[in-house]
C-alpha cells in the first residue's frame, strides 16, 4: 500500500468520524454570528453557561478570587514553609549612587508549600532558608 493511499484512507476514515465531508458554506450564522457546532465540537469544548454572570467571575490572575487576602511573608525561618528554590537570575538594581547607573543583584525564586511562588534577594534567602539554597546548589552544579 503506498502512502497516498493511507492518506486518503485516514481521510476518509476522519470525515466519517466527524459526519462526512464538511462542505463550503454549510456552517449557517445564526443570531450575533454564532455558528452551529457539530457534535463532536460540543463535546470537545462544553459552551459557556449562559446563567452565569459577570459579577460571579473569578479574577484573571491565577485564577482567585478578587477578595483573596495577599501573602503575609512568615517570621523567622522559612525553611518550613519553603518547598523549594526554582531558580537564581541576576537583574538589574538602579545605583541610588550614581544616577544612570545600575548594579547587577540576584534574586531567587521560591515556591511554597501553599503553592505560591515569590521572588526574593539572595540575601533573604540565605538568611531565611539557606537549607533549600543549598539544596538548589546541590541539584545545579
Amino acid at each position: 500500500m503506498l502512502f497516498s493511499e493511507t492518506a486518503a484512507l485516514k481521510v476518509q476514515e476522519y470525515h466519517t468520524s466527524i459526519g462526512g465531508t464538511p462542505q463550503p458554506g454549510s456552517t449557517k450564522k445564526g443570531k450575533k454570528g454564532a455558528q452551529k457546532r457539530t457534535a463532536s465540537e460540543a463535546l470537545d469544548s462544553p459552551a459557556p453557561s449562559a446563567t452565569k454572570k459577570r459579577g460571579d467571575r473569578k479574577s484573571q490572575t491565577n485564577g482567585t478570587d478578587s477578595e483573596h487576602t495577599p501573602f503575609v511573608l512568615p517570621k523567622g525561618s522559612w525553611e518550613s514553609d519553603v518547598s523549594h528554590v526554582m531558580s537564581i537570575v541576576e537583574e538589574p538594581e538602579p545605583d541610588e549612587a550614581k544616577p544612570g547607573k545600575t548594579n547587577k543583584i540576584l534574586m531567587g525564586f521560591i515556591e511554597w508549600k501553599d503553592g505560591r511562588k515569590s521572588k526574593h534577594p539572595m540575601k533573604t534567602l540565605r538568611t531565611k532558608c539557606p537549607q533549600s539554597l543549598l539544596t538548589y546548589y546541590e541539584n545545579h552544579l
